[in-house]
């Protein structure tokens, strides 16, 4: 279902099993637009109506409250770890018999940073950390200074897995794990980044 963020989706999110889960998070300006997005995402066609009142747009009271309330879901190991990123990544770990510890915390300072997950055999002797839409800004700045591996890898271009440009990406990073256990589809170098070996 869709509802909105924070308290005023509250009744809406007691009607749902214990075991639901937040799938995705998108802004709208109107009914209309919402419904056309969820239509769009759901793959269910092209949404219409013919209420005038679903095009007029939102309050911008309803708005300010919307991006406080989405605010609150930055750097929310939840929220990240039922991510498109964690789920793409999921879905690669398991295709390509490779380890992924979703959602992953990285602690600076006193804080906690989640990721979507780390890839403990890639891209350094620590590994590769995969980030999301809702990880802390600074994720990739803590990253690098605990030592993990971070590219800056755009969450928005690896939120569905397609093997091939992900196997690509591994490719590149390097292998880093247990010799004997690297993948028979890595054509990368071991031990560093870049080509093959």
């Amino acid at each position: 279902m869709v509802c909105e963020a924070g308290s005023a989706g509250d009744a809406a999110r007691k009607l749902l099993a214990p075991r639901a889960r937040l799938m995705w998070v998108f802004e709208a300006r109107s009914h209309f637009d919402a419904m056309r997005q969820y239509y769009d995402h759901m793959d269910w066609g092209q949404y219409t109506t013919d209420q005038p009142s679903d095009h007029e747009p939102y309050p911008p009271e309803w708005i300010v409250k919307q991006r406080e309330a989405l605010a609150a879901q930055m750097n929310n190991r939840d929220v990240i770890a039922a991510s498109h990123a964690a789920r793409a990544w999921r879905e690669a770990a398991a295709d390509l018999g490779i380890r992924f510890e979703s959602p992953f915390p990285m602690q600076r300072h006193g804080a906690t940073y989640w990721c979507a997950g780390l890839l403990p055999d890639f891209g350094g002797p620590r590994g590769a950390i995969i980030a999301s839409r809702q990880s802390h800004d600074d994720v990739f700045d803590v990253a690098e200074a605990l030592g993990f591996y971070a590219s800056g890898l755009s969450p928005y271009h690896y939120e569905t897995y397609e093997r091939a440009s992900f196997v690509e990406t591994l490719n590149d990073w390097g292998w880093f794990g247990d010799a004997s256990r690297k993948p028979s589809w890595f054509a990368g170098a071991v031990g560093r980044h870049g080509g093959k070996d």
